[in-house]
């Protein structure tokens, strides 16, 4: 009993070491890269194309799985099903810890609020919002929001310029890092 306690020990101690430490190389960076190019891709296609025996390329996702560096997520045009309203939402706190608590369990627990973060700058908390109309965001969250918030701007995105891409970004680190390294186009 006290070694399978010792070695789940070790085990948990060797991800939480893995997610501090994980310094991806060249194949990490070229398995994201093709991997954001096409998220359908399948171990054995990568393989394939990375002329690299499958479990290798397995191995070595699992082990950035684990880092932290990576994640499966499913993205949604929330505008298909029926959220047309979305608003980034900056504001400051009321004064008083009291407020900053509230607005904090207020952020937490508004399933609207999709992500919100603390900031440094003009607004000292930065909101991402959906709703399904304008009028109905504003008479519900940021009418919810303004007695614990001051200072309250909203910006309600109108249309796309560019939507998360880090391709590009990816491409930037590679170049940097392995300069003069063949990427694909």
């Amino acid at each position: 009993m006290e070694l399978l306690l010792f070695q789940r020990m070790m085990i948990c101690n060797a991800v939480r070491d893995a997610r501090d430490n994980f310094e991806p190389d060249e194949l990490d960076l070229k398995l994201l890269e093709a991997m954001l190019e096409h998220p359908e891709v399948t171990f054995k296609q990568l393989a394939k194309s990375m002329k690299m025996d499958q479990r290798t390329i397995s191995r070595r996702i699992r082990v950035m799985k684990n880092a932290g560096v990576m994640r499966l997520v499913t993205e949604i045009d929330w505008s298909k099903v029926g959220l047309n309203a979305r608003a980034y939402v900056g504001s400051g706190t009321a004064l008083g810890q009291k407020y900053v608590s509230r607005l904090v369990e207020f952020i937490k627990s508004d399933p609207r609020i999709v992500e919100a973060y603390e900031t440094v700058g003009d607004n000292q908390y930065l909101m991402n919002v959906f709703e399904t109309d304008i009028s109905k965001l504003r008479e519900t969250v940021l009418r919810d929001l303004e007695p614990i918030t001051s200072d309250l701007v909203t910006s309600v995105a109108t249309s796309e310029v560019k939507r998360r891409d880090f391709l590009p970004l990816l491409r930037h680190i590679m170049e940097m890092r392995f300069p003069g390294s063949k990427t694909r186009d």
